[in-house]
């Protein structure tokens, strides 16, 4: 945090996914926005930053793994487009492309 290199997210994450590189695993850090009021309608520029990992670079299952939100899963969620993941503690994530093919 002293560096100014960004918030919670941004440095926690960061760290996880240096950490899960040197466990083996394939990490691609991914800009995301936080649903205003936990809906997915009029979505604000990327603020977030979440991990999508492969337990090797061949594999087809992609994980979605934040541990830099306020109220993160505690266990990976599958990584999938257009469907919306409940954890058993009652966080909502949903991944989408936008017209620019963004995620």
């Amino acid at each position: 945090l002293d560096r100014n290199r960004g918030g919670f997210c941004l440095e926690l994450n960061s760290l996880f996914a240096e950490f899960l590189r040197a466990c083996g695993y394939h990490v691609t850090i991914v800009e995301a926005t936080v649903a205003k009021d936990g809906t997915f309608d009029d979505l604000r520029p990327p603020s977030h930053i979440v991990l999508m990992v492969k337990t090797d670079p061949s594999a087809t299952d992609v994980y979605y793994v934040d541990v830099g939100f306020a109220e993160p899963p505690l266990v990976p969620l599958p990584f999938t487009y257009h469907q919306e993941h409940v954890t058993p503690e009652g966080m909502r994530s949903k991944f989408s492309i936008d017209c620019k093919g963004n995620v």
